[in-house]
């Protein structure tokens, strides 16, 4: 997953924006919280040219204080609606990491969020709308209540986007961590997979426990350890094997298979 921060510059992100101080204090909230659970932010910044508003090159072009990126987080730049168009190079980037989900934040709502989310789509992503996170002002058709409500209450969520609380997207954001923390579980075990012994009781009494007879227990253990269905969890001190209707436990310190049944 990333989350992505659009245009959330000083020139665009001001208090005459709808519900202002709610979706500045959201922003901050999941960039905080994403940052803690090892989920890449990434930000979008947009140039309209010289004499405007978003000037490159002055302070307007900065990304608002209060959330500005840290540690070299990735910045992407345009000058079209669109954080996806190619010109960004952020569709090259998603797919080269393999990266599907796609936690959308920032302004305005029906200019470039609305533009980056539909291309989103149409890229291939899954498309995630955290419901007052992003934010417009008043236009000469519709004010800006009227604006953001018909984009994420009634445009978005119908075809392009999933759009979930908040509270949903701290919890996504949060999960996020507890499935790197398996994968980093897993590739500890596989690293160390010759490692993997047992003594010569364990391996009786594994035999006898799965009627193997003349077989090679350890090696069956990681062969079975290493089969794709298998699934790997780590509990306390030790991990847990299940496979093919078996249960392998092995010692997380001293790679001892303890039993297996």
């Amino acid at each position: 997953m990333m989350l992505l921060v659009v245009d959330t510059q000083k020139g665009c992100f001001n208090e005459k924006l709808y519900a202002f101080e709610t979706v500045k204090e959201n922003i901050k909230k999941l960039i905080t919280i994403a940052r803690e659970n090892g989920v890449e932010v990434a930000y979008v910044q947009h140039d309209d040219g010289p004499g405007t508003d978003l000037d490159k090159g002055t302070d307007n072009y900065e990304i608002y204080e209060e959330f500005a990126p840290i540690n070299n987080e990735k910045r992407f730049e345009k000058n079209v609606n669109s954080a996806f168009h190619p010109m960004t190079g952020l569709t090259k980037y998603l797919k080269s990491k393999g990266e599907k989900d796609i936690m959308t934040i920032g302004v305005s709502t029906d200019y470039c969020m609305d533009a980056t989310i539909k291309s989103g789509f149409e890229n291939g992503f899954n498309i995630i709308v955290p419901s007052y996170t992003n934010s417009t002002y008043d236009n000469p058709y519709f004010d800006k209540e009227t604006a953001y409500k018909y984009f994420n209450e009634f445009m978005w969520g119908t075809r392009y986007a999933k759009v979930i609380t908040v509270e949903q997207a701290i919890q996504l954001l949060q999960s996020e961590k507890s499935a790197t923390e398996v994968k980093l579980d897993k590739q500890i075990l596989f690293d160390n997979i010759d490692r993997i012994h047992t003594t010569d009781m364990g391996a009786e009494r594994i035999k006898k426990n799965l009627s193997l007879d003349e077989v090679d227990v350890v090696e069956w253990c990681k062969s079975k350890i290493k089969s794709e269905n298998a699934e790997i969890s780590k509990q306390g001190k030790n991990w847990y094997i299940c496979v093919e209707g078996s249960i392998i436990t092995v010692n997380a310190s001293s790679y001892t298979i303890i039993t297996a049944h």
